[in-house]
């Protein structure tokens, strides 16, 4: 079982990696959001089957906003479920753990991944630097790694300093 590490201010991912997070992922998801239209409203002109007509991502077209809606939980969802990063945090080296520490949950990161689609939520890091209301009702926080294994190292050396003196 993993040791809860307190998480302090100096280990939370700075405004300006979460920025870089947020337009990496935007990216990517955009592209990929562009691609799974695109071939469906191929198949739609190959085969004339309605349901994979799914339009320009205009206003008002609900099939690519439910489009975009699924792939933006599987994307974040699937990456930060498995390896706790998504690509913007590869570039910025920074991960998703709880708020103790801990690696979080399948449910917790779905949650956290759900949280994500309220409108104009990527806003809330204006007020609380480093956490945003999707880090917040998910009970989560996105950290710098190296930072973050630092402290992880110096918690456990202090950890055997104590246990020797017993």
């Amino acid at each position: 079982m993993e040791k809860p590490v307190e998480i302090k201010p100096g280990m939370l991912a700075s405004r300006t990696n979460r920025f870089v997070n947020f337009i990496i992922d935007s990216i990517v998801v955009g592209l990929i959001q562009f691609g799974a239209t695109e071939g469906c409203n191929a198949l739609y002109h190959k085969f004339g089957n309605e349901a994979l007509n799914i339009g320009l991502p205009v206003l008002g077209n609900i099939k690519y906003l439910l489009l975009a809606t699924a792939l933006n939980i599987v994307y974040f969802g699937l990456f930060e479920t498995l390896t706790m990063r998504t690509p913007g945090k590869y570039v910025t080296n920074t991960m998703v753990v709880k708020d103790d520490g801990t690696k979080p949950g399948d449910g917790r990161i779905f949650l956290r991944t759900l949280c994500r689609l309220i409108p104009l939520e990527f806003l809330s890091f204006l007020w609380n630097p480093g956490v945003g209301l999707h880090d917040s009702l998910s009970r989560t926080r996105v950290v710098d790694i190296y930072e973050f294994n630092r402290r992880h190292q110096t918690k456990d050396v202090e950890d055997i300093g104590i246990n020797e003196e017993k």
